[in-house]
């Protein structure tokens, strides 16, 4: 009884047949088995390997081997061993940086096909493979990638989804003239993708990368990407010598009637806008002797109809006027004085 699975071999095919005979035993030269026909097997060399282990006997690249094997009834059947190289996979992978914390990097591997397709890949160094070349939801990280052809042998590449940088903004707050209107800008770092801006503020909105405000105030500018949104407050304030209301009052002054320095008030300036003003005067325990909401008055230095003694009195003034933009702006000051006799 002979028993024999036979296998045809085509080129860059990796299979196994098992002879089982009754009489004799297989080898290189004859054997008393009965084969069919004439078998042609290939045997590959991965990039990297030099020889290859078959029936026993070592094999290197280029190498052919007849194997005759010869029945009880005289047929003859021949193994022809061969050995090829697999060429080198020309594959490689590409990706695309995404934002930091997601999970929405993209793995595509390309390759130009040769005689040892379809082909596997895997991202997790060789564990797994599947036959899909675009792979989606990854997240930012090292991949260890394999690809692997129809004969079995494994190239390795590596690939790193990288992170967008965070997106940084700097704009300063600017100081504004009555004359000339506040040129805002700002600067930013990040990365190469489409990136908005937003202005607003003052009843007033832009979208240009340079706003100019026509009055102080609180501006909020906004800067977006798709990974993130950065707020800026900046703060439009008058030069100092337009936003103050300028005044002056006495520090001492002589009610004696000289027409000299006799009254006390507070002195504004004539471009100050005045829409509400009051003015106190207190003795040195805190009583009220003197009151108005007229800038043009003045303290003669009495108190129901009496001449107050030489003293020192605190004064408090609060003035509510426009600035050269309409703007409310309230000052309030206090001091002292000392009347003379």
């Amino acid at each position: 009884m002979i028993l024999a699975q036979h296998i045809r071999f085509s080129c860059f095919a990796t299979s196994f047949f098992t002879l089982v005979c009754l009489l004799g035993a297989a080898n290189k030269a004859v054997a008393n088995c009965l084969l069919a026909d004439t078998t042609l097997h290939g045997l590959v060399l991965c990039p990297g390997e030099t020889t290859v282990e078959y029936m026993g006997i070592t094999f290197e690249l280029d190498d052919v081997e007849y194997f005759t094997f010869t029945s009880s009834t005289g047929a003859d059947s021949v193994v022809k061993v061969s050995v090829f190289q697999s060429p080198v996979l020309d594959f490689w992978a590409t990706t695309s940086p995404i934002c930091r914390g997601s999970s929405d990097g993209i793995i595509d591997f390309w390759d130009n096909v040769d005689i040892t397709a379809p082909y596997l890949f895997s991202l997790d160094g060789g564990l797994t493979y599947a036959d899909e070349y675009t792979y989606t939801g990854l997240p930012a990280g090292f991949y260890e990638l394999r690809a692997k052809n129809r004969v079995g042998c494994v190239f390795e590449y590596e690939l790193t989804i990288p992170e967008h940088s965070p997106l940084e903004v700097q704009a300063p707050s600017e100081v504004l003239s009555c004359d000339v209107k506040a040129r805002l800008g700002f600067s930013m770092n990040g990365p190469p993708i489409p990136t908005t801006w937003q202005w607003q503020g003052e009843g007033e909105t832009s979208n240009d990368s340079i706003f100019f405000a026509k009055s102080s105030g609180n501006y909020l500018l906004t800067v977006a990407n798709e990974c993130d949104t950065v707020e800026h407050n900046i703060k439009v304030k008058l030069e100092e010598s337009q936003s103050e209301l300028q005044f002056y009052v006495p520090n001492s002054f002589s009610p004696n009637g000289d027409g000299i320095n006799d009254c006390l008030q507070a002195y504004l300036s004539p471009s100050a806008q005045l829409f509400d003003f009051q003015f106190f005067v207190f003795d040195r325990w805190g009583g009220e002797v003197f009151h108005s909401n007229s800038v043009d008055n003045c303290w003669d230095g009495t108190w129901r109809g009496k001449a107050c003694n030489q003293d020192v009195f605190a004064w408090q003034m609060t003035a509510n006027n426009l600035d050269c933009f309409g703007n409310k702006v309230q000052t309030v000051e206090k001091g002292s004085v000392t009347l003379l006799r």
